[in-house]
């Protein structure tokens, strides 16, 4: 599963810088002012240049290259809860799966913004386009925080297993 959950963050990582790229350097330019910030209900509460877009595309790149060099030293990973040596290679694991899923969804989330964002630039429109959901991002967020708890609980598990024995 790690292996698809990396194709699904580096290709979303892709179209992000693809769809930034092509919004800045097209033929049809931006408005000098676009939106930059969009309100709970969809409409845009922050204006500002074209250049801001470059700023998700920014921290997903940072965000991807970090997650991945953090997945190779997982052997020091600092535990919430207290994990046996020989419990440890289960925690690790479910550490690792968490990083993957935390780091695709992340990615996804900040593409689908981005694309949003430009949507709304290109089309004049006043808030997020009709054809995406408002409530994604707040359904977005919920995703990435009970993905967190997901692990989380998984690793309290191991950990209670290990203090039974």
């Amino acid at each position: 599963m790690r292996k698809i959950l990396d194709i699904v963050a580096l290709a979303a990582l892709i179209v992000l810088l693809w769809i930034t790229y092509s919004a800045l350097y097209a033929s049809e330019p931006l408005p000098a002012r676009i939106p930059i910030h969009f309100n709970i209900f969809g409409q845009p509460d922050y204006w500002g240049p074209p250049t801001l877009l470059i700023v998700f595309p920014g921290l997903a790149l940072i965000m991807y290259l970090l997650i991945t060099l953090v997945s190779r030293y997982s052997r020091s990973f600092k535990y919430p809860f207290r994990v046996t040596s020989k419990d440890r290679p289960k925690a690790e694991g479910i550490a690792l799966d968490m990083l993957c899923w935390l780091r695709a969804e992340a990615i996804c989330l900040m593409t689908w913004v981005q694309f949003a964002t430009i949507g709304s630039a290109r089309n004049a429109a006043s808030g997020i386009p009709p054809n995406l959901p408002g409530n994604l991002l707040q359904i977005s967020l919920s995703v990435l925080v009970a993905t967190l708890g997901w692990h989380l609980i998984a690793m309290r598990r191991v950990s209670l297993r290990s203090q039974s024995e």
